[in-house]
């Protein structure tokens, strides 16, 4: 079981689906600032679609918080 957890949203911040086990993810914590994320799935993911689509939005927890 993974520590993270990967939440996608859509534009209007819907619950889409959850992301599990990506093959990479590196994530840079800014604490007050906008925090980045750089995730790569494989091509055939089944949810690219979601993660692809416009103002598509994640959210990241680690373990828990």
């Amino acid at each position: 079981m993974s520590v993270f957890r990967i939440a996608v949203y859509d534009k209007n911040r819907v619950f889409q689906c959850q992301i599990g086990a990506p093959e990479s993810l590196e994530v840079t914590v800014r604490h007050n600032l906008v925090s980045t994320l750089k995730m790569t799935v494989p091509l055939g993911h089944d949810r690219l679609p979601e993660l692809m689509a416009d103002g598509a939005r994640l959210k990241v927890s680690f373990k828990d918080e």
